[in-house]
């Protein structure tokens, strides 16, 4: 079931090279693995273990003395922070003060005690695992999102059970042993009930350990149980939600639904009442799939899925003030690139183009649509490379972009 690359070569992989925060992550991370091999054999199917002789290799992402800034200056409180031991969480009235702020004093006293400490989303307090987990998102096409674990010596904190999404397990420090089990519910549905087992009742436990440097890659549905021995252990987590086909077929259908009124029409009052209601319902049913379904606009479902990502991407806080400040000294000779994370696509609708990226859309008449296409095609380019004919529409284009947050200044030719 467990593909433990350090044991099918004998020895751990050399990592002298910390892990490096650009669109390369998600490469690096599962190297020696391609990305190819990846996906055919790992993805959805089987776990992949990583053991690295490098327990550097996460140093630019997180490190164990990083946890008390982030629980000191961002102050993590309600959903965002778990205390847990045992399966059995702390009352959060005894971590929690009654103005509501985090009492960090209280934290250290449940750690000493043996509890877990649990920040979830961390990527929404710290720059560089948010800045991690936009690259990996923008690398698979699929939102993530990144929970901080902090264990103890010798304690467990969650019973055995499984994930309904994918889990990229990333040891910071220390050690943590985990028990693999046979699935139960191959690729369950994303976000639906998440069961906790006994062990007697699990099969084909596997054991594998991280230390410091290591990387797991677990299917969303394989049990796991994770415990410290006889040292304590830090590591993230990184949730991958991604949508389903189902998701895509249902997006494709909602998507036909604007321009078909049979199916944008209410069930019949009282459908639940007997049997013969629901009879009718489902052969009703059965004609709009005969009629509509042969003919879904699958573009449009995929366009559906493309808009839930790029909602829920944030541009990154990389100075953009600065850019405003000078915004009015752009010309044709500035030289501009996207702003890091970026990506955009174009859409042409009624008369206007609009350029679609995380955090806004930009509009315009429907003559610079060939401007827009080129910018999202285009990582850095110089204003007057712009495929308008008038230097001064080039201008107000790129203006528009850099105040709107695609685009920043990198420089201008001599």
């Amino acid at each position: 079931m467990i593909e433990n690359i350090a044991l099918q070569k004998g020895k751990p992989i050399s990592s002298k090279r910390p892990l490096v925060l650009d669109e390369n992550v998600f490469h690096n991370l599962i190297s020696p693995k391609s990305f190819q091999r990846f996906e055919q054999e790992y993805w959805e199917q089987k776990p992949l273990v990583i053991k690295r002789k490098g327990s550097d290799f996460y140093k630019n992402l997180f490190s164990l003395d990083l946890v008390d800034k982030v629980l000191d200056l961002s102050k993590p409180t309600g959903g965002s922070i778990r205390v847990v031991k045992d399966q059995k969480p702390m009352l959060k009235q005894k971590y929690e003060n009654g103005d509501g702020n985090l009492g960090l004093n209280q934290i250290y006293a449940a750690y000493a005690d043996g509890y877990t400490i649990v920040i979830n989303e961390i990527d929404r307090f710290w720059s560089p695992i948010k800045s991690f987990c936009r690259f990996f998102s923008t690398e698979l096409s699929h939102h993530s999102v990144a929970n901080m674990y902090l264990t103890p010596r010798n304690e467990v904190a969650l019973a055995p059970h499984y994930d309904t999404h994918d889990v990229y397990v990333l040891q910071i420090h220390g050690k943590k042993h985990w028990n693999l089990y046979d699935p139960v519910n191959i690729t369950p549905t994303m976000n639906s009930h998440q069961p906790i087992f006994n062990e007697k009742d699990l099969y084909n436990q596997q054991q594998v350990t991280l230390e410091a440097g290591d990387f797991m890659y677990m299917p969303r549905g394989i049990p796991h149980h994770a415990y410290t021995s006889d040292k304590s252990s830090l590591h993230l987590t990184i949730g991958v939600y991604p949508p389903q086909w189902s998701d895509l077929l249902i997006n494709s259908i909602k998507a036909k639904s604007y321009n078909v009124l049979d199916l944008r029409q209410s069930l019949p009052l009282g459908y639940l009442k007997d049997d013969q209601a629901k009879d009718q319902v489902l052969s009703r049913a059965k004609e709009l799939i005969k009629s509509h379904t042969a003919e879904l606009n699958l573009n449009q479902g995929v366009f559906m899925l493309s808009e839930e990502l790029r909602t829920q991407f944030i541009l990154p806080a990389d100075g953009h003030f600065e850019n405003l400040d000078i915004l009015e000294e752009i010309n044709c000779n500035t030289v501009l690139e996207k702003r890091t994370h970026s990506f955009s696509y174009v859409l042409n609708k009624g008369g206007e183009a609009r350029i679609l990226y995380p955090g806004n859309i930009v509009k315009g008449p429907y003559q610079v649509s060939s401007a827009f296409e080129f910018i999202s095609n285009t990582q850095s380019f110089a204003v007057y490379e712009l495929p308008i004919e008038l230097d001064e529409h080039k201008i107000t284009i790129a203006k528009k972009l850099v105040r709107g947050g695609l685009l920043k200044m990198k420089q201008e030719f001599n």
